[in-house]
């Protein structure tokens, strides 16, 4: 995982990156890199508020997003304007892999998976499984998130989500 912080475990406010961030696959994990702008991985319970990337992000493996490479609970208030490339699966303007909320977050950045093969690619989201944040199912996934970068991929590519749906 990379970014300003490897592992988010609780909070992360107003924060900013302005590096390029390259990974290449290791043998831990060689298909998943978790790889953020600013977080790699935000936990259950953990929030990442009021971030910013401007920084590119290029990695060669899944997961990849502009401010989180996953987010298993809150993300809010975040912007990337970092362009966002990766060779495998699930890419997205602020998190690649959604299983929390994110909730007005913007992305102007370019989100490019590059392969012919890659798939699940968005805007703000590349995929969202099933949240688990409380008993409802009417709790919003994203809200009031926005996207004027352009958006490239293979299957599943949306503006603001490649994929809504529990299987993978």
């Amino acid at each position: 995982s990379e970014g300003l912080s490897s592992d988010n475990i609780s909070y992360l406010k107003n924060s900013k990156n302005y590096g390029n961030i390259t990974q290449t696959v290791g043998t831990e994990r060689p298909t998943d890199a978790d790889t953020g702008g600013i977080v790699g991985t935000n936990f259950k319970y953990s929030v990442v508020e009021n971030c910013y990337n401007q920084g590119s992000v290029s990695v060669e493996a899944s997961n990849v997003g502009g401010i989180m490479g996953t987010n298993y609970y809150l993300g809010q208030k975040c912007e990337n304007a970092g362009e966002i490339t990766n060779t495998k699966h699930y890419v997205g303007g602020i998190v690649a892999l959604n299983i929390g909320q994110i909730i007005e977050c913007k992305n102007t950045g370019n989100i490019m998976a590059s392969t012919t093969s890659s798939s699940f690619v968005g805007g703000i989201i590349g995929i969202h499984r099933k949240s688990i944040l409380g008993n409802s199912v009417l709790e919003p996934m994203a809200e009031k998130c926005s996207n004027s970068g352009n958006v490239q991929g293979n299957n599943y590519v949306g503006g603001i989500l490649g994929r809504l749906g529990e299987a993978i």
